[in-house]
């Protein structure tokens, strides 16, 4: 702080005056001295003493100091004065140049708009001087890469002939010079206005070029999707032509990959048949030409062994759905599809399935030039395409299939004729009460030629027993009560034979009408083998149900008390059997069950059968034996019915507590359990040598208390319906 105020003093007018005065003093008191000392001093000077010398020199001082001040300083302190000012200026023109540069490179790195400075050295070379922001943006280089970089080094080298030449022409007229380029870089194909403008030294040289570049990759890319909507759109219109005016689905196809190469803009289309099973690929239609050299080796291919586009035709037709990929370049898994698809320019594919009924069973593959030629509008026209093209292949097919019924129609009709004109059985067809048809074997069954059934009422051939009959069936058929009848009529021949005939007729229509179509058969001789044949087997049946009663009458003659037990119980069982609900063959296997149930009774000791006295533990065991043998006896008998099981089962229970095989539940046959149940309640209703009869309420008392431990439930059930609802009684 002192400092500054010395300074600001001594810059003063009297701290200058002071400073001078007293350098002037000591100069002249210095320069006085050496001269007294060096010199010998003038007569007048030595009458002066040192008093004077000092008033001499302080006098001179205070004259000497303000002139020099004011005929020197002052003109020294204005020239500085006028200095500073100009010195200032310079430093706010210099600051001002600072602030104008700044905002200039803020202009510039921030412009909307990619700009770059080249600097024009020797040999027409050009180097960037500098780049902004935008352009690194747009391009996707960086600052590094292009600091100091020749214009060559940036530039492709098939356009830098003509990107120099537009240079030097801005260089030659000092003019501006714009053109449209598309470029890749980093970030992308790029399509941009360049203009290229001249920066003229102080000596009119050009030394820089200004550039800039008005981006149109955005605008251009519009462009050409709306064209190429355009496009396909009038390929759709084209396509649908084809498909109202073709008549051939080979020739379709055929034609569709032509639209959508020459109308649709795309480079290549064909379609193929894939099997999603076996993956079998197969190409059916192509555009030719260059569609024949890029599917050269591709033809009847597997998929997943094959290139990109097969692998995709593929995932369409399995997954039902179209695939589409872009930037097939990097798609390209392998060095041969990458050199294909350099060689064709394809930059994008998509792979549409084509359906059957539903069901893809083609594909239409299509290749275009732009790596993004598929955006969501285009997708859309695509897909409509691909249902269109499926729409045609139903008909198509739909078509195929009409004519191939229409064939099959015609062959079986000539068959159908074939086989009704030599058929072996009468067939014949009435409508309006009338037999509008009889075919020749019908004829000649009842004696008549054909000519003479046609139009006749279906009475003239039938016999007057059985007029009422055929009547009826024929009214309820044509009137809608039934569809169809079959029954046996005697017939009457053209020369009055009758004859026996089996008819089936079965309800249809005929021009809009109801009719009757029919067949009929000589059944004489069949009808006459039936009757003997059931008579032999009355016979038979007959004759086996005497040999069924000898034999229980053989086993029951040793013991009185049980005469007709196995009879009743064959009886019994056979009615509970009705009652579950099982037919008369069923029911006849019942009563013979029970008939010889107890055969096996046969090898027990009389004496033990009728001893009045408790079993020994040896009887007991031989008795316990009769049901082993009695299946030893019918195991050998070939019957249609378990007769042997029932004889072997009889004695076992539900519980598993029986004998003599200990079986428990559905392991025991359901006959033996209904027999099971008529034993008991035989035998405790009827007389014993040991006791009196207990009568049918206390056994059914017995077997309602075992019902689902000792008896089957559903048997005994059915059991005591019969007896206690129905009222049924026991055999006598």
């Amino acid at each position: 702080m002192r400092h500054r105020k010395w300074l600001a003093w001594a810059s003063s007018p009297l701290g200058v005056t002071t400073l001078v005065g007293l350098l002037v003093f000591g100069t002249e008191f210095l320069l006085l001295y050496v001269l007294r000392a060096w010199f010998a001093p003038p007569m007048w000077l030595e009458m002066a003493n040192s008093r004077w010398n000092a008033v001499n020199a302080a006098v001179l001082t205070l004259t000497v100091a303000p002139a020099l001040y004011y005929l020197v300083f002052r003109k020294l302190r204005a020239s500085e004065t006028q200095l500073g000012h100009a010195n200032a200026a310079k430093l706010q023109a210099l600051e001002a140049l600072r602030s104008h540069q700044t905002l200039l490179a803020l202009v510039h790195d921030h412009a909307s708009c990619p700009l770059f400075m080249l600097e024009v050295e020797a040999g027409d070379r050009l180097r960037f001087a500098s780049v902004n922001r935008n352009f690194l943006e747009t391009t996707g280089l960086t600052r590094e890469r292009l600091a100091g970089a020749l214009l060559e080094e940036i530039v492709p080298a098939a356009a830098m002939a003509f990107v120099l030449k537009k240079c030097r022409q801005a260089r030659a007229s000092g003019e501006p010079v714009s053109w449209e380029a598309t470029a890749d870089y980093p970030a992308g194909r790029k399509t941009g206005v360049v203009t290229i403008a001249p920066v003229l030294g102080a000596d009119g040289r050009c030394t820089q070029l200004v550039g800039t570049v008005h981006d149109m990759t955005a605008l251009r890319a519009s462009e050409r999707k709306l064209q190429q909507q355009t496009r396909l759109y009038a390929a759709l219109s084209q396509c649908n032509e084809a498909i109202v005016h073709f008549s051939s689905e080979q020739t379709l196809l055929q034609e569709i990959c032509h639209i959508a190469v020459e109308s649709g803009g795309m480079k290549l289309a064909w379609i193929g048949q894939v099997n999603p099973h076996s993956g079998a690929y197969r190409v059916v239609a192509n555009t030719g030409g260059h569609s024949d050299e890029f599917l050269d080796g591709l033809q009847d291919t597997v998929a997943g062994s094959s290139p990109l586009v097969l692998e995709m035709a593929m995932q369409a037709v399995r997954e039902d759905r179209p695939v589409w990929r872009e930037e097939l370049a990097n798609s390209a898994r392998d060095a041969g599809w990458h050199q294909r698809i350099t060689r064709f320019d394809l930059g994008s594919a998509a792979v549409l399935p084509l359906r059957r009924d539903g069901i893809p069973t083609e594909v239409l593959v299509l290749f275009a030039h732009a790596a993004d030629a598929f955006a969501p509008e285009t997708r859309k026209l695509l897909v409509q395409m691909a249902a269109d093209i499926s729409f045609a292949l139903d008909n198509f097919t739909h078509e195929a299939a009409r004519r191939k019924a229409l064939d099959e129609l015609s062959e079986s009709e000539q068959r159908y004729r074939c086989l009704i004109e030599q058929s072996i059985a009468g067939v014949y067809l009435i409508q309006d009460g009338r037999m509008r048809y009889v075919n020749p074997r019908m004829a000649q069954m009842l004696g008549y030629r054909t000519d003479e059934l046609i139009d006749q009422e279906p009475s003239l051939i039938v016999a007057e027993k059985d007029r009422g009959t055929v009547a009826r069936n024929i009214g309820l058929r044509l009137k809608g009560g039934v569809d169809q009848i079959s029954y046996t009529f005697t017939a009457v021949c053209k020369d009055g034979r009758e004859i026996e005939v089996g008819a089936h007729g079965a309800a249809a229509s005929l021009h809009g009408r109801r009719a009757i179509v029919g067949l009929m058969q000589d059944i004489t001789d069949k009808v006459h083998a039936e009757r003997l044949a059931r008579q032999h087997l009355a016979e038979l049946e007959a004759a086996f149900m005497s040999t069924v009663r000898v034999a229980t009458n053989l086993s029951e003659l040793r013991d009185a008390y049980t005469q007709g037990h196995s009879r009743r119980v064959g009886e019994i069982a056979a009615a509970i059997g009705a009652e579950l609900g099982f037919d008369e063959r069923r029911q006849q296997g019942l009563q013979v069950a029970g008939s010889l149930h107890d055969i096996g009774k046969i090898s027990v000791p009389l004496e033990t059968l009728t001893t009045l006295e408790p079993l020994t533990a040896a009887q007991w065991e031989r008795v316990r034996q009769h049901p082993q043998t009695g299946y030893e006896i019918l195991q050998g008998i070939e019957l249609p019915w378990p007769v042997a099981a029932v004889a072997w089962q009889h004695h076992e229970r539900m519980d598993g507590s029986g004998y003599p095989l200990g079986l428990r539940g559905e392991a025991i046959l359901l006959e033996s359990r209904i027999v099971m149940v008529a034993d008991v309640v035989e035998s405790m209703a009827s007389r014993r040598p040991y006791r009196s009869e207990l009568g049918i309420t206390r056994a059914l008392t017995e077997i309602e208390r075992g019902r689902g431990s000792l008896f089957d439930a559903e048997v005994v059930d059915a059991c005591l319906r019969l007896f206690r609802e129905k009222r049924y009684a026991l055999p006598a």
